[in-house]
């Protein structure tokens, strides 16, 4: 898989932005970070299944930690097992806010990227829209290159 292109960064930007808004100290800010990773396999589970949402992340996680070593810590969990966003806190712990967003974010992107290259763009955007209305996973122009 290619790494995230930078419409997809973006889209994972402000997908974190959208859920953080309202977030005034640095540790609300990182709590819904970090929830947002259970909401993201929790509306994924609606279409993929507990598993196959677990899966995605689980694999999103791996290809996301060369550039963020910290995720290397990250065990995703069987079903049933503490939510994503469990692990995420455990591997992240001590890091700056700022870390923790950055992370998050190439984390939100990789799971774009991957979603796109397993169900193309338009499903992907059309399965996440439910959870974030205004979110487009990339821009079309740039699949066209």
């Amino acid at each position: 898989m290619k790494k995230p292109t930078a419409s997809q960064v973006d889209a994972a930007r402000r997908l974190l932005a959208r859920d953080a808004q309202g977030a005034r100290s640095t540790e609300e800010q990182r709590a819904v970070s970090l929830r947002a990773c259970d909401k993201t396999v929790s509306h994924l589970a609606t279409f993929l299944g507990s598993a196959g949402a677990r899966a995605v992340f689980a694999r999103s996680v791996r290809l996301t930690a060369p550039d963020f070593p910290r995720l290397r810590k990250v065990q995703p969990a069987a079903e049933g097992d503490e939510s994503p966003s469990v692990q995420m806190e455990i591997a992240l712990r001590g890091e700056t806010p700022d870390a923790v967003a950055e992370t998050m974010v190439a984390l939100h992107a990789t799971v774009l990227a991957l979603l796109e290259t397993l169900i193309g763009e338009r499903l992907t955007s059309a399965v996440l829209r439910d959870a974030w209305p205004d979110l487009r996973a990339s821009d079309p122009k740039e699949e066209t290159k």
